[in-house]
């Protein structure tokens, strides 16, 4: 058995029971790396020490014994994160259907002209 693997082997004996990483955790070494990169543009000490809270909350969540307490966290924040993140997802799908539109509408030119109902606002052909 080589080094690498020993290592291994310990490290997974001292994350048993443990909680791991989930989402929020992800999220919030995210959050933690943009503070540092606005607080490092802008010298801002305050910033800074907002982010380091941030990132031990983070490794505390990781390395935390208290799985039914980190759980019902991740639940409480992808409940929310989910209904962010489908807002986003319904804007981008309007927006990349309208590009679409755009584009067949520059390509069919020379074939078709469209015109628009002033009462339904559908685009017809």
């Amino acid at each position: 058995m080589n080094w690498f693997t020993k290592a291994a082997m310990g490290i997974n004996r001292f994350m048993y029971g443990r909680y791991g990483g989930d989402m929020l955790s992800f999220a919030i070494i995210i959050l933690y790396c943009v503070l540092v990169f606005i607080a490092n543009i802008a010298k801002l000490p305050v910033l800074s020490l907002l982010a380091l809270a941030l990132l031990i909350w983070g490794i505390y969540r990781v390395f935390s014994k208290n799985i039914l307490r980190r759980t019902r966290e991740n639940d409480w924040f992808l409940r929310h994160w989910n209904r962010i993140s489908s807002w986003f997802r319904r804007i981008a799908h309007k927006f990349s259907s309208l590009q679409k539109q755009k584009t067949l509408a520059a390509k069919d030119k020379a074939i078709y002209k469209y015109y628009k109902c002033p009462k339904c606002r559908n685009r017809l052909r």
